[in-house]
């Protein structure tokens, strides 16, 4: 018979034990519960006055005589359903009995309780007589569990004083009576055991101190090795700067134009970008008039200049026309060109005078795309500024990741670098892939024209796709300044505008944008000062200082130049065009 109840509890997250021994236990949030549990974020469904759950006993067992009907309460893993639910035991009284164990679970609330009936009835301790050899009689015996009359004794002690705090003296004599219920072979054995792990320890410790020394020794070797090592390497790192040094002074020794084709040569790209015309009415684009094909049914190609008409309700293609220029890098994927290149390549084309004076169109651009030196596809540029007054245009890479392994052409802003008679270099693509392609074998370059005459973009991509897009340098000096342009003689041709112009320090000085054909000494470049405002309103901002030491300059005298505050070393994309 039981003659009280260990209730065991988990309930947010806590795990709690307490000892009951009156005939009847309410269990709930409420104040009149014998069990009552914390408020939790659940809680407010259960606030009807009710216990969650009520026991009481009959007959020496603790029986369910009430319970909160939830959903999915469950009663040893089944489904408490609400036909249970009933003020008295109904019919499904033996149902509801308390046994050892029984676990009732409100999952909504993450209650959990587990039941353990104490009974007053003392029971047995079976032991095993010599003449007790029934196999059967020892399994039945192990069957009957039991609990101890001090753990009884201690449980209903606890749960009638006031005091919950008497743990000690349960687990003082829970181990006294554990220590009487071991046998001294079984106390032989486990000292034996104890004696054997602390022994293993003292070894295992001796053993891994040496293998410790060991490891100290070797590392000792190998850091001399080291320190060996570094000192061989010092001396071959001040081998390798020594060289290095005399081979800057080889490079300081040789042309300017070496010096800036070998830093800067690929930061410098050829631009190529197509235009249409379209109707100022309709806004629909021009076409020609008709497609005229030849004798095997091949489309003739046409020139609009030559004389094609062009109208907004024509069968034939809509006309584009093609134009390149030059342009250079200078920093975080920005590309200076100028604006008649990257703007409005119209106002240069002799073309498009002659259509709008004939037709009732305005010129759009289609397509701005740049070739870099030993890249073999070109990149797209988006056009972010250009300058009113001054022939500049700041365009933008599509993808900047290009502009991390593009060089950065530096600037400078100083005009007291710039004095008549010193020396400039310039480098640009002057005559566009006219020049490109007459440094071919005659064979290869009549080959190309012939495949790719009749599409600019498809002859650039061949030219990109073996590496042959590289730009012409020419040397010169300045033959004229004046507050906003300078007059140089190096020699440049259509399709250089945008190209930089480097001074003495080595840096754009510069942008080429005309060429005075009746006189070649007064080729036109607009300062690079002039184009700082327009950078600055496309986004742009001046590089770091220290940016300036992945590559360090010189002057055209060999002498190396001094630092400038304006010179951008990290990867930068500029464009420049040329008519």
């Amino acid at each position: 018979m039981a003659s009280g109840l260990v209730i065991h509890f988990e309930y947010d997250g806590e795990k709690h034990t307490e000892v009951f021994t009156r005939s009847r236990v309410r269990i709930g949030f409420n104040e009149d519960c014998d069990l009552r549990l914390r408020p939790a974020s659940a809680a407010p469904f259960f606030a009807s006055g009710q216990p969650l759950l009520e026991l009481e006993r009959f007959n020496g067992e603790y029986r369910i005589t009430r319970f909160d009907a939830q959903p999915d309460l469950m009663l040893n893993q089944c489904l408490l359903v609400a036909d249970h639910l009933t003020s008295e035991l109904g019919e499904h009284a033996g149902e509801l009995t308390i046994k050892d164990s029984d676990e009732i679970h409100f999952p909504s609330l993450a209650l959990i309780f587990r039941f353990y009936p104490l009974t007053s009835t003392q029971a047995a301790v079976v032991r095993r007589s010599a003449n007790e050899n029934n196999a059967n009689t020892l399994v039945a015996a192990r069957q009957n569990s039991y609990v101890a009359p001090f753990i009884e004794n201690a449980a209903l002690e606890s749960a009638a004083t006031a005091r919950r705090d008497d743990a000690k003296v349960f687990l003082r004599e829970f181990t006294r009576e554990l220590m009487r219920e071991i046998s001294p072979l079984t106390k032989i054995a486990v000292f034996l055991i104890a004696a054997l792990l602390v022994t293993s320890v003292f070894y295992l410790g001796a053993a891994m101190q040496r293998t410790v020394k060991q490891s100290r020794d070797q590392i000792s070797d190998i850091n001399q090795q080291m320190t060996q090592m570094q000192a061989r390497i010092a001396t071959t790192g001040d081998m390798v700067q020594s060289i290095d040094e005399n081979n800057e002074q080889i490079r300081s020794a040789l042309s300017p134009a070496v010096k800036v084709f070998s830093d800067y040569g690929n930061g410098v790209c050829l631009i190529s970008g197509t235009y249409m015309f379209v109707d100022t009415q309709s806004g629909r684009a021009l076409r020609y008039a008709a497609v005229e094909r030849d004798d095997e049914g091949v489309p003739l190609p046409v020139d609009a200049a030559g004389g094609a008409t062009l109208t907004a309700t024509g069968s034939g293609n809509i006309a584009y026309f093609d134009f390149v220029g030059t342009g250079f890098h200078v920093g975080d994927g920005y590309v200076l060109t100028n604006r008649h290149v990257a703007a409005e390549p119209w106002t240069a084309d002799e073309r498009a005078q002659i259509l709008q004076g004939s037709t009732n169109g305005r010129p759009r651009l289609t397509k701005l795309v740049a070739y870099f030196p030993n890249r073999r596809t070109p990149v797209t540029l988006r056009l972010r500024q250009a300058s009113t007054r001054e022939d500049i245009a700041v365009c933008t890479m599509d993808d900047a990741e290009v502009a991390k392994d593009i060089p950065v052409l530096p600037l400078d802003v100083d005009a007291k670098q710039s004095a008549v008679g010193t020396e400039v270099v310039m480098m640009g693509f002057p005559s566009g892939p006219e020049r490109l392609l007459a440094v071919l074998p005659d064979d290869e370059s009549r080959t190309a024209r012939a495949r790719y005459s009749s599409s600019l973009e498809k002859l650039l991509n061949y030219l990109a796709g073996r590496s042959l897009v590289t730009p012409l340098t020419t040397r010169g000096t300045i033959t004229d300044l004046h507050a906003r342009r300078i007059v140089y003689d190096a020699r440049t041709a259509e399709g250089g505008s945008g190209a930089p112009l480097f001074g003495i320090q080595n840096r754009v000085i510069g942008i080429n944008f005309a060429v005075f054909t009746e006189n070649t000494a007064s080729n036109l470049a607009v300062p690079v000062r002039f184009a700082v405002p327009t950078l600055q309103q496309a986004g742009w901002t001046s590089p770091e200082s220290d940016a300036n030491k992945q590559a360090t300059p010189t002057s055209v005298t060999g002498e190396p130049a001094p630092a400038n505050t304006n010179t951008n070393a990290r990867p930068a994309n500029t464009a420049t065009s040329s008519r």
